[in-house]
């Protein structure tokens, strides 16, 4: 999700990642398709190229964690991940989900064995006490990128872009867009920001569970959110106000927000206007910018339909 790493490299996850493709007609190469123009912040500059330069013979399919490590390689099987991969531009299309925590005859690594997952862990104040963190994490001064059409599911902490108040250098990066993307079941940072100016338009937020419920946006400090036409649904319980939490930030910008409660149909809501009034002191909307590179923003009546279908599992002619 880089726009620019060290090494090229154009992954296709076919466990998590990517738009579904059209029912009809020929089937899309995500592997070699270039970002399309003004598709978020990652379309800006010298754009995002993914694997539209990789000739064949670096063309990989990885289906365990020996695989994927030999197509880092250009094909040379290791044991461990190379600290210097090979600079070729490459494509490796992972297939269904593969454990990286297991040695390389494929069996469990010791600290997999620790009594660590979320089934072994205790409540504390009503919270189960977790010792995992994000699942997609934008940081240390990362820029211009664009994350769209993912699932995230049954996760808390899911995105932080910026990890610390005190982390100044990311002062003008974190530019990042997310767009199309469905939060189901998770607590809270979808996305929690800080310092940088991110586009969250066209995503589908559900919960179900109100007790797990955290946040959605998270305003930190010198953080300027832009949201747009996105999709809520929650439990009746929750309240409209803990949409957002403020982390050591004051400005946030929403519109066309909708929301649908248990038992209810879809509903405008003003998340920002709930929030200030219940809370001291405001958030300001005034966060200083407009977004300029975006596709079309869709109406968020369509929004709930579209993710459902398009967002998470794909299909590879590979």
């Amino acid at each position: 999700m880089r726009r620019r790493w060290q090494w090229m490299l154009s992954v296709c996850v076919l466990s998590m990642l990517g738009r579904a493709g059209a029912a009809e007609g020929p089937r899309r190469d995500l592997g070699h398709e270039v970002l399309a123009t003004n598709d978020g912040w990652a379309s800006l500059g010298a754009g995002t190229t993914g694997g539209s330069l990789a000739l064949p013979e670096q063309i990989y399919v990885a289906t365990n964690r020996a695989e994927f490590l030999a197509a880092l390689n250009d094909g040379a099987a290791l044991t461990t991940s190379p600290s210097t991969p090979s600079a070729a531009a490459k494509i490796i299309y992972v297939k269904d989900t593969i454990d990286f925590n297991v040695d390389d005859t494929g069996q469990p690594l010791t600290f997999e064995d620790r009594e660590t997952a979320d089934d072994t862990r205790p409540n504390y104040f009503g919270v189960l006490f977790q010792v995992h963190d994000g699942e997609v994490d934008i940081t240390n001064a990362s820029d211009l990128v664009t994350v769209s059409w993912n699932r995230f599911q049954h996760h808390d902490k899911v995105m932080l872009i910026g990890s610390s108040d005190s982390a100044t250098a990311d002062r003008g990066k974190l530019r990042v867009t997310l767009h199309h993307n469905f939060f189901e079941d998770v607590g809270q940072r979808t996305p929690r920001v800080r310092f940088g100016q991110v586009h969250i338009y066209n995503n589908y937020y559900k919960v179900t569970d109100a007790g797990a419920y955290q946040y959605s946006w998270g305003v930190g400090i010198e953080s300027a959110i832009y949201a747009e036409n996105n999709a809520i649904r929650l439990p009746a319980e929750v309240t409209l106000d803990r949409v957002i939490s403020r982390l050591n930030g004051s400005t946030i910008f929403a519109t066309g927000t909708l929301v649908r409660r248990d038992g209810g149909g879809w509903q405008a809501a003003d998340v920002i206007q709930e929030w200030n009034a219940l809370n001291d002191p405001d958030l300001s909307t005034s966060v200083g910018w407009v977004p300029l590179a975006s596709l079309a923003v869709e109406p968020t009546d369509r929004v709930p339909r579209d993710v459902r279908s398009g967002a998470g599992p794909f299909e590879c002619d590979h």
